[in-house]
């Protein structure tokens, strides 16, 4: 319950820097062009220093089995996932892929640092790394109608890949973090959690707030991706290996609500942009609710 209370708390500030961008887009501080960039800095330089950041300050603490727990886990997570999306949505392919990846770099890993510690990036890396991958491979072809073939100079440049895989190095040759690189990431890495409130603001208020509230399957994806995946990841948790920490961190990666890339690729593949970008608002709206939800129920079968 502690845990939850905490991630409820956490939920609100993060709601009120929501806020902020919401007010800044609105009023005309923020254009359509410096939302996207916030998002660009936050994509390719701030959350893989923090992915970076977590793998280094872990190098040469014995945690490789644990690594590899959260790799194996995050697979059977992210199968579960889009095969619940492919299930419910058959007919909605940006319905599917909403349901299917979750919004785990930006939402995921903050409340995570803020609830469990820094530890727990290093559990939801390889979550984030695989999420990444099957967004520009499985998702691609979902959205396209499978038109296109996935783009895999694409997935290797992905920061987040490139992150990672440096992050791993720097693990396994277990190098000390000199100080003055360790500030710079820590400095760059705390910049997650407000950036990406900010920019998720700006998608909100770039939305059309009563399209919203009358597009009823938008409904059925924030409740999929909010409460179907979280709680059948729950019960898969309950049996998985692993210690606390990394089950619930692992999970919060899994319950957050809709990646914000389902509104960039379907903007890419000419699908419906602007149903995207709803799905996203809505269910991270609607995740002030459901995540504490989801780990109170969580703390007493994963306790």
């Amino acid at each position: 319950m502690q845990i939850a209370v905490a991630l409820f708390q956490q939920v609100i500030v993060m709601f009120a820097l929501m806020a902020i961008g919401y007010l800044l887009r609105r009023g005309g501080i923020l254009g359509a062009e410096s939302s996207g960039d916030l998002g660009k800095l936050l994509v390719n330089a701030v959350l893989p220093a923090v992915v970076v950041r977590s793998f280094w300050t872990a190098a040469g603490d014995g945690r490789g089995g644990e690594l590899v727990q959260s790799f194996a886990i995050s697979v059977v997570l992210l199968a579960l996932a889009m095969a619940v999306g492919r299930a419910l949505q058959v007919r909605h392919p940006v319905g599917d892929f909403s349901v299917a990846f979750s919004n785990a770099g930006f939402i995921g890993i903050p409340l995570a640092r803020a609830v469990l510690g820094d530890g727990s990036v290093f559990f939801i890396a390889p979550f984030i790394a695989l999420l990444n991958v099957l967004q520009w491979t499985y998702g691609q072809r979902l959205l396209s109608g499978a038109r296109n073939r996935p783009d895999i100079r694409s997935i290797l440049l992905s920061p987040m890949l490139i992150a990672m895989v440096a992050g791993l190095a720097l693990y396994g040759m277990a190098m000390p973090l000199p100080a003055l690189v360790g500030t710079v990431l820590d400095d760059v890495a705390a910049l997650n959690s407000p950036l990406a409130m900010i920019v998720l603001g700006c998608y909100l208020a770039e939305s059309d707030l009563r399209m919203l509230l009358s597009t009823g399957n938008l409904y059925s994806v924030a409740m999929e991706r909010l409460l179907v995946v979280p709680l059948l990841s729950v019960a898969l948790l309950a049996f998985a290996p692993g210690g606390t920490d990394l089950k619930l961190s692992l999970l919060l990666a899994a319950a957050a609500p809709v990646g914000t890339n389902v509104a960039i690729f379907a903007r890419q593949n000419d699908s419906d942009y602007t149903y995207a970008s709803g799905c996203v608002c809505l269910s991270t709206l609607a995740s002030l609710v459901t995540m504490p939800v989801v780990m109170a129920v969580a703390t007493v079968f994963l306790g």
